[in-house]
């Protein structure tokens, strides 16, 4: 699949009315994600404290899912939920970067054949080179439904793994 010159690309009309609706609720189930992972960090930030497995609560959602795998990893009383989260927290890093190619990147082409694909360019600061560079990441429309279906069934998942560790009194 060849990506043209960026003064050469396109985006008709009917391609970006087709992945709107995708794309919002990928953010919206996203929204409901980073969120969920919040109320995680909530129940189990203070006991992690006590116990050393940090120091500052995380922001990001690679680092939200970094602290809690290392709170499933190190509380024993979370063994019995350590399979059900680690499951969750592997599928939401492995469509991540889809979230993060919409939110980071802005669409530059439309890609017909041989799949349905949209190329995104994500301008990245370079502290090397001391300028921004352009990577051209494409996303096809499989791959975009796909982490959206995934997105969503992530989210129920959490609120019971929620709904666990609550019922294991921590506290």
């Amino acid at each position: 699949m060849k990506i043209p010159d960026i003064s050469d690309r396109s985006v008709p009309d009917d391609a970006v009315e087709a992945m709107s609706s995708t794309i919002g609720e990928m953010f919206l189930n996203f929204a409901f994600i980073d969120q969920a992972l919040d109320y995680l960090l909530i129940e189990l930030f203070p006991f992690a404290v006590k116990r050393n497995i940090a120091s500052k609560m995380p922001f990001q959602l690679g680092q939200k899912i970094d602290f809690l795998t290392k709170c499933f990893d190190r509380m024993r009383e979370l063994a019995p939920l350590q399979a059900d989260a680690g499951s969750v927290f592997k599928e939401i890093n492995d469509y991540a970067w889809v979230r993060n190619t919409l939110a980071h990147g802005a669409l530059s082409h439309y890609i017909d054949k041989p799949q349905s694909s949209f190329v995104f360019v994500k301008l990245s600061y370079s502290k090397a080179n001391g300028v921004h560079l352009a990577d051209d990441v494409v996303l096809n429309f499989n791959a975009l439904s796909q982490a959206t279906r995934l997105a969503r069934g992530a989210v129920p998942k959490l609120h019971a793994l929620l709904k666990k560790i609550q019922a294991l009194g921590l506290a």
